[in-house]
C-alpha cells in the first residue's frame, strides 16, 4: 500500500496538478522546438551546396537514404513527448550504439547482476581494458593509449571503434554456446544480439528492436579495418582474457558490427535519451533499466568524447552530453529534464549529421540549457552541497532545489525561466 501511494504521489497527473513538472508551460516548449525545427528544415544553405554536408557513403544503404530527411524528438523527465518531420522513420543506430554497449558492459559485471562475477565491477572492470580520454584523432584510428603499468595498451575511450570493439567483446562475454566461425547468425551470436537488444528496449519504453541486416551485411563485408583494429588490439593484449583465440576476435567485430546495424528511430531514440535524463528510469514504463552510477558515467564519456573529432566544438557550442551515428541521428542529454534525438543523414567533414549539430545549436540558444547554464544557477555553495533551497532568479523563473545527487532533478526548471517556458 505504501509503494502504491508513493506511486500515486509521483504520478504524471499529481506533478501536473502540484506544477512539477520538468517542463510547466509545455505549450511554449513546443512551440519553440517547433520553430527551430521549422527554421533549420528550411534552410536552404543546408539543403544543397558546401555547406550542406553529404551522405555516409561506405555502404550503400547509407549512401541511398534520403538525404532530405529530417527529425528531431523530444521526451521528458517526466515521460511528456513531441516531435517533429521524420520522427518514425528507422535507421540502423551505427554509433550511437556504442554508448547502449558501453553501459550494458558495466552493467553486466557486478554483482547485482552476476552474483558469481570477481573482482572490478562496473566501470572499474571495463576501464581494465578502454580509456576514458578524447583520442584527438579519428574514430576509426590505428591509436592506443601508451603502456599502463602492466605493459598493456587500450583504445582512449568507449565510442572510438576500437574501444566500443572491446566494450561489446565484454557483453555476454560467457555465453555458454559455441561459436560457429564466421557465421554472425549463429544461435550463440542471436542469443548474444538479444542481450543488447533487450536492454536498448528496456531503455526505449519496452518497444521491441529490430535489426537492419541488409546494412549488416554491408558492413561486414568493408570491415576491413574493423577487423585489423582487432588483430591490432590482440596482438597488444588489450582485450578481456576471454578473448583469445581469432574466432573470438571475428566475433568481437561481427557482434560489434551487429550493435551499430540495430534498427531504430527519432523517437526511440528520445526516449533513450530520456532514460539517461532520468539517470536509469525510463519515463514511460517507471522501471530502472540501469544503475545510477552507469548512466553519470556513460554521460561523462559523451560530454567528452561522444561527437568524434568535434566534442570539443560541440563542448563550447551545446554542452550537453551527446553520442552521434554516421546514419544521420545525435542523442542530446539535458540531466534531470529531458532527452532529445535529432536525425538528418548529410554528414560534415567530421561525421556529424549537418542539420542535427544546427538544430542542437539553435535549441541551446533559445533554452541556456548546457551543463554550465545549468551550474550558474546555483547561487551558493549550500546549493552546490545539494542543502535544499527555494529561490527565485532574475529572469522569472522559480527553482525549488533538492538534495538530490548530480543535476537535481528540481534544477531541470532553471534553464525553462529564461525561454518563457515556466508558469
Amino acid at each position: 500500500e505504501e509503494e502504491e501511494e508513493a506511486e500515486a504521489e509521483d504520478s504524471i497527473l499529481s506533478r501536473i496538478v502540484l506544477g512539477k513538472l520538468a517542463i510547466g508551460n509545455w505549450e511554449s516548449f513546443v512551440e519553440i522546438v517547433r520553430g527551430v525545427f521549422a527554421e533549420v528544415a528550411a534552410d536552404a544553405s543546408l539543403a544543397e551546396g558546401p555547406l550542406a554536408g553529404a551522405n555516409a557513403d561506405y555502404i550503400p544503404q547509407l549512401r541511398d537514404a534520403p538525404s532530405d530527411r529530417i527529425a528531431i524528438a523530444i521526451c521528458t523527465v517526466d515521460g511528456q513527448t513531441c516531435g517533429f518531420g521524420d520522427c518514425d522513420e528507422f535507421y540502423s543506430v551505427q554509433s550511437t550504439g556504442k554508448s547502449f554497449a558501453y553501459t550494458l558492459a558495466m552493467k553486466e559485471h557486478t554483482k547485482a547482476h552476476d552474483p558469481k562475477h570477481e573482482g572490478p565491477e562496473g566501470k572499474a572492470y571495463v576501464h581494465q581494458f578502454v580509456g576514458q580520454e578524447p583520442s584527438g584523432r579519428a574514430f576509426n584510428d590505428f591509436a592506443l593509449t601508451r603502456a599502463d603499468a602492466n605493459g598493456k595498451e587500450h583504445p582512449f575511450n568507449p565510442v572510438t571503434n576500437a574501444g566500443a570493439i572491446v566494450t561489446c567483446s565484454m557483453i555476454d562475454q560467457h555465453n555458454p554456446l559455441p561459436i560457429v566461425p564466421g557465421d554472425a547468425r549463429s544461435e550463440r551470436m542471436e542469443s548474444r544480439i538479444r542481450k543488447y537488444k533487450d536492454f536498448l528496449s528496456e531503455l526505449c519504453g519496452g518497444e521491441e528492436i529490430g535489426d537492419c541486416m541488409d546494412v549488416f551485411t554491408s558492413e561486414q563485408s568493408e570491415a576491413f579495418n574493423n577487423y585489423a583494429l582487432a588483430n591490432f588490439m590482440r596482438a597488444r593484449g588489450t582485450f578481456p582474457p576471454s578473448v583469445r583465440t581469432h574466432d573470438q576476435l571475428r566475433e568481437c567485430v561481427d557482434f560489434y558490427l551487429r550493435v551499430c546495424s540495430s534498427r531504430v528511430n527519432t523517437r526511440l531514440l528520445s526516449i533513450a535519451a530520456a532514460t539517461y535524463a532520468t539517470f536509469g528510469t525510463c519515463p514511460l514504463t517507471g522501471r530502472t533499466a540501469l544503475p545510477a552510477t552507469n548512466a553519470k558515467q556513460t554521460l561523462a564519456i559523451l560530454s567528452s568524447c561522444g561527437m568524434y573529432d568535434f566534442s570539443g566544438e560541440w563542448a563550447c557550442t551545446v554542452g550537453l552530453p551527446a553520442k552521434s551515428g554516421v546514419s544521420g541521428n545525435i542523442i542530446i542529454v539535458v540531466p534531470g529534464i529531458i532527452g532529445l534525438s535529432v536525425w538528418s543523414p548529410r554528414l560534415d567533414a567530421l561525421g556529424n549529421s549537418v542539420r542535427g549539430v544546427r538544430m542542437a545549436q539553435k535549441l541551446k540558444d533559445h533554452l541556456s540549457c548546457s551543463l554550465l547554464d545549468l551550474l550558474a544557477t546555483r547561487p551558493s555553495l549550500s546549493a552546490a552541497l545539494h542543502i535544499p533551497r527555494v529561490g527565485d532568479y532574475p529572469h522569472g523563473g522559480r527553482v525549488v532545489r533538492s538534495c538530490l545527487p548530480g543535476f537535481a532533478r528540481a534544477e531541470r526548471h532553471c534553464f525553462m525561466g529564461r525561454a518563457g517556458v515556466l508558469p
